[in-house]
């Protein structure tokens, strides 16, 4: 297993752009045999690439990756890791480029066609209101304070859990939110996750959520908020023009990792914002600044599907063909487009990024992903650019 970091000299040296692939590592040794590799991520930063290639361990329908570097286990490929070596960068610092609980009647289900597909609190429920701290029963997902619940985890609603007192082991469909188990969950559109704890395990492995202890749910980063949920910076959304509802499904991170936290939960919808974190103002994995991470599915594939780990076979969630990145940071909002190992099987619709002065041309059309309009420059390992955090940006899906 190898974990190695090379630079190259791009011929479009001046250029600031950012391909952000889904560059988190997770580490879950006992539980996955079948060796895969994971896409090789690409940094661009003013006329330099950094890739960086690592190896993924993972069995078919286990919950969630893991990687095995040379070294120190890293388990966040989604941390950046790169050294400020062009002039034309913003800043020194380089930006990542990277349960039978009640529910509200309020909180719509995934794939109904219900909710809010623009990014706003629309119809979920409780979105602005602090949660109370220690008074919650495990047993309760408390979609009553934003979270909405993934059913199809087999959670009891939770996007993922993990068993503080063995490892932080994953758990698998039909485990519930129990005492000494970290409990994550999912947002509305547009929105992220508020909470997990500054300590991260020495073993590298990311870890999210409320934590259930003593029967009841805490919060976990309360410094950081005490909602459950943060609107993002806003400014990077998604526009579908492809004539059937595409699946696009975030990665819960820090978390398990898995899949299993879609954009948005209609299906159906043609527009809504990305949940896009500030750098600086979210997780970061040792001392690394983090983005987020979404997987594009295949037009027609049920967000049920789609957002969850899957097997090799289905060409969906993990296995989708396609990643795309966002963040913001130094006042550039960061966009990428990534083929994910599985880039073979195609997706059936093109990606384009769109947006008020992008810094460079950066879209997909089977089987290419183009830079600047150049198909050849990186091939088959990513594009990305930039906009100004003043402007918006869209990838537009035709």
């Amino acid at each position: 297993m190898r974990l190695s970091t090379v630079a190259l000299s791009l011929a479009t040296a001046g250029t600031l752009v950012a391909a952000q692939p889904h560059r988190h590592h997770h580490r879950h040794a006992d539980r996955h045999n079948a060796a895969k590799r994971a896409p090789a991520p690409v940094l661009i930063e003013a006329g330099w690439v950094t890739v960086t290639t690592v190896t993924v361990t993972q069995t078919p329908g286990a919950a969630a990756p893991s990687v095995h570097p040379t070294e120190a286990p890293k388990p966040n490929i989604e941390a950046a890791s790169v050294a400020d070596t062009s002039p034309a960068a913003p800043s020194s610092s380089a930006p990542a480029k990277s349960d039978s609980a009640p529910k509200s009647d309020a909180a719509p289900q995934a794939g109904s066609g219900s909710g809010s597909g623009s990014g706003s609190a629309g119809s979920y429920t409780g979105v602005d209101k602090d949660f109370p701290d220690g008074q919650i029963d495990c047993s309760h997902f408390p979609s009553d304070y934003g979270a909405v619940a993934v059913d199809w985890a087999g959670l009891g609603g939770w996007s993922g859990t993990q068993d503080v007192g063995n490892n932080y082991a994953n758990g698998k469909a039909g485990d519930k939110c129990k005492d000494n188990t970290m409990c994550s969950y999912s947002c509305p559109p547009g929105y992220l996750k508020t909470q997990w704890p500054k300590d991260q395990p020495a073993s590298g492995a990311s870890v999210g959520g409320l934590k259930c202890e003593g029967g009841k749910l805490k919060l976990t980063n309360p410094s950081l908020s005490t909602k459950l949920c943060m609107k993002g910076v806003g400014g990077i959304s998604v526009s579908n023009k492809v004539g059937k509802g595409v699946a696009v499904c975030r990665t819960d991170y820090p978390g398990n990792e898995a899949q299993t936290v879609p954009a948005t939960y209609d299906i159906n919808a043609s527009s809504y914002e990305l949940g896009t974190p500030d750098q600086k103002g979210y997780f970061f994995w040792k001392g690394s600044q983090t983005s987020a991470q979404y997987y594009i599915n295949a037009a027609g594939v049920p967000i049920e599907e789609g957002c969850q780990w899957n097997v090799e076979a289905s060409n969906k969630g993990n296995f989708a063909p396609i990643n795309i990145g966002a963040s913001q940071d130094n006042g550039l909002r960061w966009l990428s487009i990534h083929p994910t190992e599985y880039f073979k099987s195609e997706l059936g619709f093109n990606i384009r990024i769109k947006g008020d002065s992008v810094s460079d041309e950066c879209y997909y059309e089977h089987p290419k992903i183009c830079q600047g309009g150049n198909c050849k420059t990186l091939g088959e390992k990513g594009c990305g650019c930039t906009v100004s955090s003043k402007g918006d940006a869209t990838y537009e899906f035709y």
